[in-house]
């Protein structure tokens, strides 16, 4: 439990805005079931980063790579582990289903 005079403190992501607008992006990309690659995600990712400097959202001197441990945190914030995406490895359910048969 923590004290009277504790100081509790509130996690920013450093991307938050172009990540929900990506998100919002992928939900959009499944509803339509057209798949989705790392390539494709991540292109996506820096025409919304892109686009949010333009409005004056993101500053103009930050910068964004759209690597595969910045996806593998915006997976994991998001709970998209249970998603596969095109050109992943396959999924231990496929895995176990495949040597099932």
């Amino acid at each position: 439990m923590l004290g009277p005079h504790a100081k509790t403190a509130k996690i920013t992501r450093k991307h938050e805005k172009l990540e929900e607008l990506l998100y919002i992006w992928m939900q959009d990309m499944i509803h339509k079931k057209v798949a989705l690659s790392l390539a494709a995600i991540q292109e996506e990712a820096r025409i919304i980063f892109e686009y949010l400097q333009e409005k004056s959202e993101i500053k103009a001197d930050q910068e964004f790579k759209g690597s595969k441990g910045w996806f593998d945190r915006f997976k994991s914030t998001y709970s998209l582990h249970n998603v596969t995406f095109s050109g992943e490895a396959a999924s231990a359910d496929e895995v176990a289903a495949r040597d099932f048969k």
